[in-house]
């Protein structure tokens, strides 16, 4: 799999779980809901997107490399 396809993908599945979690956030809305939104939705945001900047750096170093190379 590519770089940029895997970049892809996680943005993605980013995508999904923020709307799965906003559909679910309207039916689900107790203490448990908070605490999981807290401990759980609110983490992964930016702990995705920031993994995802980093795959972005790699990505283009890894084509600087290549180009350095033919």
């Amino acid at each position: 799999m590519s770089a940029s396809v895997a970049i892809a993908k996680l943005n993605r599945a980013l995508k999904d779980l923020n709307l799965h979690w906003q559909n679910t956030s309207t039916v689900w809305h107790d203490s448990a809901s908070t605490s999981f939104k807290n401990d759980v939705i609110d983490e992964i945001d930016p702990a995705v997107r920031h993994t995802l900047s980093a795959m972005n750096s790699m990505a283009e170093l890894i084509q600087r490399i290549k180009s350095d190379c033919t």
